[in-house]
């Protein structure tokens, strides 16, 4: 997200990337009501992003992924979705717009310019699925041979940028991988199996490495609270019971004389369905293994005694676990020296205000995120607002949501000076509505009365006269 040139407060959380003039925020906040349309806004990118990577494969596919038309209103429930991103990777600056529905690619129109240039070149349009225009290609862009491959290979519901990545078009590939690596999507409080794959992430980084990152991860981590005094690494944790009992099941169902395999070789359609379970069964087992490979154990101390005691990762509270979650990605960008952008909802679930704070200091601070990773989040912390030198005005990026159902987006930077001032307390003002991205509630949810009096419910009533 581009910083509005507007804004001149807090220098420091902008990045600006030689040679060019302009700058973009390192984090951006997004608050609203429930409903509203914060999810929905990150989770489009990664909608976008689904749809190139799958796009650079051959298979055919029966609808574009997770293009859901906005059915509440009647003009654009027919209508196509559009999406349109500007990634700046180096001195490259690329414009893709898409606009889909669920059957089938409406129109792609791919642009580049650099920043000794001052206009967009077309790398290539897809015209409209209604028109008779065919693709148009920028000639410096594409051979005609990579034209001819990307125009035999696009189909209804597959994106040309993926063809065009995939007939290595120099710069459909590099944004293509740019969707591929520099772009991650996070909802851990939906899918616990991204965390569990960061952490197993996590476990194989810290003991393979001996780098000051890793020094400075665990001071970080060492000071957060949480209790810990240490890690303890281990190339492959203890087998429990049950990933025992998954090896002795998939053994026996390899012996060719168990009576499961017998009964299965008798009958044709039973054999089918056994040979599924068991590929079932034995992806299940990997999964099992791979769970418990390149393990972290992490120690606490015994402050009466001074003993060290070990606990598993999963015997860790919720937050502590989140907050090494989020450590961990913005430390591997340093890593991989690369800057990527990272589409987080609900930051700060789990989490203290105070910790969540300090992870934001952190992604704003040079000195811990190195490689100038982007945090876009969603949330409904609004201590943020009120923490003192935190965020700018053109951070903080609010959804309302409209009469029709729709969401507008809008940032605190488009009011007017008058309107908000940047040398107080956001937070309470937010409360008031007078930003919008508050819930409007009925009259009998707006105000709930409280008894004055302890509730006496008749039970004990009854007992305590005695009838019962």
């Amino acid at each position: 997200m581009e910083a509005d040139t507007g804004v001149s407060e807090l220098p420091g959380n902008l990045v600006q990337p030689e040679p060019r003039n302009f700058q973009y925020i390192k984090t951006a906040v997004i608050y609203g009501s429930n409903a509203s349309g914060k999810t929905n806004l990150i989770k489009a990118m990664n909608v976008v992003k689904r749809n190139v990577l799958r796009s650079k494969r051959t298979d055919e596919y029966d609808a574009v992924d997770r293009v859901d038309p906005f059915r509440l209103d009647e003009d654009l429930r027919d209508g196509p979705t559009e999406f349109e991103f500007e990634v700046l990777l180096g001195e490259d600056r690329y414009r893709y717009t898409l606009h889909a529905t669920r059957d089938r690619v409406i129109y792609e129109h791919f642009e580049h310019t650099m920043e000794s240039r001052h206009s967009w070149a077309t790398v290539f349009e897809r015209p409209s699925a209604e028109s008779d225009e065919i693709t148009q290609f920028g000639n410096k862009y594409a051979k005609k041979t990579q034209q001819d491959q990307v125009n035999d290979t696009t189909t209804a519901t597959r994106l040309m940028l993926g063809a065009a990545s995939a007939a290595n078009i120099k710069h459909a590939s590099k944004l293509s991988q740019w969707f591929n690596s520099g772009l991650a999507y996070y909802d851990f409080h939906r899918n616990s199996r991204a965390e569990e794959e960061l952490h197993r992430s996590l476990g194989r980084w810290l003991p393979r490495n001996e780098s000051s990152e890793v020094v400075q991860f665990m001071k970080l981590a060492r000071q957060a609270d949480v209790g810990i005094s240490g890690v303890i690494f281990e190339s492959e944790m203890p087998r429990d019971p049950d990933a025992r009992q998954m090896d002795l099941l998939v053994g026996q169902l390899d012996d060719p004389n168990h009576p499961a395999r017998r009964i299965a070789d008798e009958e044709e359609d039973v054999l089918l369905q056994y040979k599924k379970w068991q590929q079932w069964v034995g992806e299940l087992k990997q999964e099992t293994y791979q769970s418990r490979h390149a393990g972290l154990r992490f120690t606490h101390r015994n402050e009466k005694t001074g003993e060290d005691i070990d606990f598993a990762l999963s015997q860790e509270s919720s937050g502590t676990r989140r907050f090494f979650t989020l450590l961990y990605l913005l430390f591997r960008g340093n890593e991989k020296g690369q800057s990527q952008t990272l589409l987080i909802d609900e930051f700060g679930s789990s989490l203290t205000p105070e910790l969540t704070h300090r992870l934001i200091r952190m992604a704003q601070s040079p000195e811990i995120n190195r490689s100038g990773t982007q945090l876009i989040f969603t949330t409904h912390d609004r201590s943020l607002l009120d923490e003192p030198n935190l965020l700018r005005r053109d951070q903080v990026w609010i959804t309302q949501k409209e009469l029709h159902g729709g969401t507008d987006l809008y940032r605190l930077s488009d009011f007017s000076a008058e309107d908000i001032r940047k040398d107080r307390p956001w937070g309470r003002q937010f409360a008031t509505g007078k930003f919008g991205g508050v819930p409007e509630f009925g009259p009998e949810l707006d105000v709930i009365p409280l008894p004055t009096e302890p509730q006496v419910l008749p039970l004990f009533e009854e007992i305590r006269h005695g009838k019962k």
